[in-house]
């Protein structure tokens, strides 16, 4: 199967689908967005920071630390957690699970 240009590819894996919406917290990350895992065949999201002397690298390993630790009912799976060179750059990066939800906040 080609690849589509149109959908690229991160860490030899993950498909890009979309961004997702604005009522998923960003967070410190640069980038969050809506990707396909062509190895599990599963939907999930990618929050990416590019390595660079900043804080935000740091807050995305307290994110994934925090998500593990309050693993149950509600709390995104972490699927993965890593580093990846994507565009020639180097990013940290972690894929969670991705629920379909609506944000409690935005209908109160």
């Amino acid at each position: 199967m080609a690849h589509d240009p149109n959908f690229p590819i991160f860490s030899d894996r993950y498909r890009f689908e979309k961004p997702v919406s604005n009522d998923w917290d960003r967070g410190r990350s640069e980038s969050t967005d809506l990707v396909y895992d062509l190895k599990e065949k599963r939907l999930g999201v990618i929050k990416r920071v590019e390595i660079i002397p900043t804080r935000s690298t740091e807050g995305l390993k307290n994110e994934v630390k925090a998500l593990k630790a309050l693993r149950g009912l509600g709390v995104p799976e972490v699927y993965d957690a890593s580093q990846a060179v994507y565009r020639s750059k180097k990013y940290e990066y972690m894929i969670i699970e991705y629920i379909d939800a609506i944000r409690v906040e935005k209908n109160l």
